[in-house]
């Protein structure tokens, strides 16, 4: 059975991450130049020095810390899709998944993934649609090549684009990804059109081209180290798989004071 422990780490003002608690720790900076921080699990008492701008857990084995990088550090958004999507009989034979990575999803309050004909160059009518509210900094869409009014054929293409919106309306694009609809699989590789940068399509890949959600709080970075036995760590909604007993995980996250679930699975036994 997979063994799990839920902590809630508490982040505070746009420099410092003041505090974080689980049942089994306690950690909280105060102004004094020391602090005795004790761990009911492991027995260990200590005196530190007081950090203002990072905060730690300890597990059986092994620590998880998070520190605030105040830093600018460019947002970043991409979108990769197989190059090419088999077509058999005017379906596809595999869904279509878009792979979406981006290390600002918080932010993001409406997305939506619009799929077009090769020939429609202006990106005027969309064959499909996918929409959506909360965009995960790591997430999948899935799309089952049913379309309006468009039949797929091996040596037609399509391209796409992902476009994010913030609660004021601030909009970010990628540009635009070309996937070929081929009879069968091959092992030709496609290189880009070779256009500018700022309208540059590639395929099987969109990357952010337009910025305009601002990110006003810097990057809050996730570590771990000596992990024994854990699986994964869960923070807040994402999910990062723990590599050789070491966690690393970045995002960007909002001013004010706000609790973070941070989930630990361990591996069976």
């Amino acid at each position: 059975m997979i063994n799990t422990k839920k902590i809630a780490i508490v982040l505070a003002s746009v420099l410092s991450i003041t505090s974080l608690s689980t049942d089994s720790h306690e950690i909280s900076l105060s102004d004094e130049n020391l602090e005795l921080i004790r761990s009911e699990e492991m027995e260990v008492e200590s005196d530190l020095g007081i950090q203002t701008d990072n905060t730690r857990i300890y597990l059986k084995e092994g620590a998880i810390w998070a520190t605030r990088d105040i830093n600018t550090i460019e947002p970043d958004m991409k979108v990769t899709v197989n190059n090419e999507s088999v077509v058999k009989s005017g379906n596809l034979k595999e869904d279509m998944n878009f792979s979406v990575k981006t290390n600002y999803g918080y932010y993001v309050k409406k997305w939506k993934l619009s799929i077009y004909r090769g020939d429609d160059i202006n990106l005027m009518e969309p064959i499909k649609i996918i929409e959506g509210e909360k965009l995960y900094n790591n997430m999948d869409i899935k799309w089952d090549g049913v379309s309006k009014d468009y039949d797929l054929r091996g040596g037609r293409q399509l391209l796409f684009r992902l476009v994010a919106l913030d609660e004021e309306g601030n909009m970010d694009i990628t540009t635009t990804g070309v996937v070929d609809l081929v009879k069968k699989e091959t092992d030709f590789t496609m290189e880009d059109f070779g256009e500018s940068k700022e309208n540059k399509r590639t395929f099987g890949e969109a990357n952010l081209m337009r910025h305009n959600i601002p990110v006003n709080s810097g990057m809050v970075k996730f570590y771990g180290t000596n992990l024994v036995g854990v699986d994964k760590v869960i923070i807040g909604e994402e999910e990062y798989t723990v590599e050789d007993e070491k966690l690393f995980a970045e995002e960007y996250l909002p001013t004010d004071r706000y609790f973070i679930p941070l989930e630990v699975v361990y591996e069976e036994g």
